[in-house]
């Protein structure tokens, strides 16, 4: 299965599972309180995750971080942003707000990322990506206003709509620190489970909540079985692949899709009742998807330093590498390593000097002259997002962004002289 049909795939199996996140975090802490419920939740998380290493063979990696404590700080941080954080104050606000509104409100989330990324990964976003991203929050307004168009009287306490703002923006901030930092997904979901579980341990003993653990019934076990097993675990690796592997704004409103779903589950689940507004809001989020679609199949733009003077469009391609297993990819894509890449002329690339493409710094290569450890498949998903004409190739630099600029820039000069 091509990475781009499987990114797909997992998105939409993810965008499912995340429905079922409110419902299950109302219905948890209802039983059991929030600490307790999250400690359950995460110490499960942390057990499946870490089978899911072991069979992926991932042991080495972990160690491997676990000893560089710069890549260690960074995990800890995203994980406890993403995980921690932002479920704590989501489960507070949804006791609150209700499983549907706080579906809504977590959707903004894409939209605290758009904003961040020029800043945080030097992508441009385009306008059309912010039309896509205001029209589905039109939608959200629709559906949290219910057809209303005023929030008056429709939004409960401020204090948990705050609540669950916060999650969303904690969220947005760990998804830019993941996609900027290429380290092993099953490593960085295990530690991510880890340090959560660390936390709500030391929350546990200090808060003396574990009284409510005598009264869980079965609706409380089978809320944290299912939040740690796979919201946690197995559903967090595949949104968080498909995030790396597809345009992360497409991947963030797909999840425009989940309150659509949470309404279906919490009437089924919950006897919530249907009304014909949610109809006008699918109009909204639907289009919203259809042109962040269009946007999903091409490379998002990369913003170079003012030093860069090669090739005058850099596409972040990142994502077409982040599953390579070679030795000689990972060592120059992980941590802070992305990969860029330029369309240039055919003729214009054959005046290259040969010896340049030879940095121990960038692996360079080309798209009609791969290197050994690229695939076909990787070079094929890249032909699609950046659709090259015939007498184009695409040259590629994998490594640290400013080495890769510098790179182009000699090969730029010695193309040019």
């Amino acid at each position: 299965m091509l990475q781009r049909h499987q990114g797909y795939l997992f998105i939409t199996l993810a965008v499912i599972e995340l429905s079922l996140l409110p419902i299950l975090s109302s219905v948890g802490a209802s039983n059991i309180g929030t600490i307790p419920l999250l400690f359950l939740t995460f110490l499960t998380a942390s057990v499946v995750s870490f089978a899911i290493l072991c069979i992926k063979k991932r042991t080495s990696v972990l160690f491997k971080i676990i000893s560089d404590k710069k890549a260690l700080t960074i995990i800890i941080i995203a994980g406890l942003l993403n995980y921690a954080i932002s479920q704590v104050f989501l489960t507070l606000g949804v006791l609150g707000a209700g499983p549907i509104v706080t579906s809504l409100i977590l959707k903004l989330w894409p939209i605290f990322m758009a904003l961040m990324l020029p800043f945080a990964l030097k992508n441009r976003v385009k306008k059309s990506q912010f039309l896509a991203l205001a029209l589905g929050f039109i939608g959200i307004y629709v559906l949290s206003t219910q057809g209303t168009l005023s929030l008056s009287g429709n939004l409960h306490a401020t204090v948990f709509i705050l609540f669950i703002i916060i999650s969303t923006l904690a969220t947005a901030v760990s998804n830019i620190m993941i996609r900027a930092h290429n380290y092993d997904m099953y490593v960085q979901i295990f530690l991510f489970n880890l340090a959560s579980f660390a936390l709500f341990s030391i929350l546990l003993e200090f808060g003396n909540s574990t009284a409510p653990f005598a009264g869980i019934n079965t609706y409380g076990i089978l809320s944290f079985l299912f939040l740690g097993g796979v919201t946690y675990s197995i559903g967090a690796f595949m949104f968080f692949y498909a995030l790396k592997v597809l345009n992360p704004l497409f991947a963030g409103s797909a999840t425009y899709a989940t309150p659509l779903l949470t309404i279906l589950f919490s009437t089924v689940l919950l006897g919530a009742q249907l009304h014909s507004y949610y109809f006008y809001a699918l109009l909204f989020i639907f289009l919203a998807l259809f042109i962040q679609q269009r946007q999903a199949n091409k490379a998002p733009r990369y913003i170079p330093g003012r030093r860069y003077e090669g090739p005058s469009v850099l596409f972040d391609v990142t994502g077409v590498f982040i599953a390579n297993r070679s030795n000689t990819v990972s060592n120059h894509i992980q941590g802070k390593g992305r990969a860029l890449a330029a369309v240039v002329d055919k003729e214009w690339y054959a005046n290259v000097d040969v010896k340049l493409l030879k940095d121990a710094n960038v692996l360079i290569f080309t798209n009609d002259n791969l290197h050994p450890d690229i695939s076909n498949e990787e070079i094929e998903f890249m032909n699609g997002i950046l659709m090259p004409k015939n007498n184009e190739l695409i040259m590629v630099g994998i490594g640290e962004p400013e080495a890769i600029e510098d790179a182009f820039n000699r090969v730029y000069y010695s193309a040019e002289t």
